[in-house]
């Protein structure tokens, strides 16, 4: 089932979610690694085009995540989880979207900050909108790298959340995202 029920998510909102999560996982880990890299390691040039590109797919499947979630139903959550949780849940989710969006933004600011076009897979180049002043690159170097920090903080309580869903509360939160759960009300 492509679509969201009311009592599961739908196959594409599964893809989503899971190639967004390890994308950001990917691309964070990635950004930690170049960080230590000089400029004579053979990958010095390379990865970064490779973060760069890997970074606007994020932010292209955000974009259809977050389309997708406007024109679907959003499943019930399970009986036992009571309207704070509900909440936090829900608090926790939206800042970690904008949260990705502010890295995006800021990774793309950063790597047009000379005024140049960033190649995306060796297939097309996405132009830089202006050239940033002098000082402006270190400044969303900063919040590139704060912003992306964050993202790892509140998915760890994301995963946190699921995994009591899913030991404690024994409830199906876990299973209905990693398309296991409840088949019914299709």
């Amino acid at each position: 089932m492509l679509r969201n029920s009311s009592t599961r998510f739908g196959y594409l909102a599964i893809l989503l979610h899971w190639s967004i999560a390890l994308l950001i996982v990917g691309e964070f880990a990635l950004g930690l690694f170049m960080t230590d890299l000089d400029y004579h390691h053979p990958l010095y040039q390379s990865l970064p085009q490779f973060h760069e590109s890997m970074g606007i797919l994020v932010g292209v499947l955000l974009l259809i995540r977050i389309g997708w979630a406007f024109s679907n139903i959003r499943p019930a959550a399970e009986s036992g989880v009571g309207p704070v949780e509900r909440v936090v849940s829900r608090v926790v989710q939206n800042l970690m979207i904008a949260l990705v969006i502010g890295v995006v933004v800021f990774g793309y600011l950063l790597s047009t900050a000379a005024g140049e076009s960033i190649l995306v897979f060796d297939w097309f180049y996405l132009p830089a909108v202006f050239e940033l002043m002098e000082g402006e690159e270190d400044l969303c170097a900063f919040w590139h790298q704060w912003l992306a920090w964050s993202v790892m903080g509140f998915a760890g309580l994301h995963a946190l959340g699921a995994l009591k869903h899913h030991f404690y509360d024994r409830d199906q939160t876990l299973r209905r995202m990693l398309g296991l759960g409840n088949r019914s009300g299709n």
